[in-house]
């Protein structure tokens, strides 16, 4: 009988010695433990029920410097090139960040735009939010914090 326990635990004795010894080399080796949250989704949404939640508050109108722009509302075939051309009648458009399903790489129908300066980003939110664009009313305003 001692023999059949010694025979079907042997692989997880070695296996598990195997490991301690991984992991006495790795911490005479100073490699650190990795965070508990490395496993977690970096998308996961946080309710009233799970985790801390933060009040996202609207920017000030008198925000410093040049304000990201979030243009919302757009349509699913809208284009970072289309975005740059619109947005380009009012002002140097620095830079378009047109948010993309991570699965199948589709436009979620919203964008963040930084302007070159604060002067174009006032000039196109007056002037394109609920202006028609491909079919859809634009929505464009300064953007929130981010709090990711």
């Amino acid at each position: 009988m001692l023999s059949f326990y010694s025979c079907s635990a042997t692989p997880m004795i070695l296996l598990a010695i195997f490991s301690l010894a991984w992991f006495a080399v790795g911490v005479l080796a100073g490699r650190a433990l990795p965070p508990a949250s490395a496993g977690r989704s970096k998308s996961r949404k946080r309710g009233a029920k799970g985790g801390r939640s933060r009040s996202r508050q609207a920017a000030p109108s008198n925000v410093k410097g040049n304000p990201e722009l979030y243009v919302g509302n757009l349509s699913y075939d809208a284009t970072e090139k289309d975005l740059y051309r619109l947005l380009g009648d009012f002002g140097r458009v620095s830079s378009v960040r047109l948010i993309e399903n991570s699965f199948n790489g589709k436009s979620k129908g919203f964008a963040f735009v930084q302007m070159g300066d604060r002067a174009a980003s006032d000039k196109a939110t007056k002037a394109l939010s609920g202006k028609e664009f491909q079919g859809r009313k634009l929505v464009v305003n300064i953007a929130k914090n981010r709090a990711r």
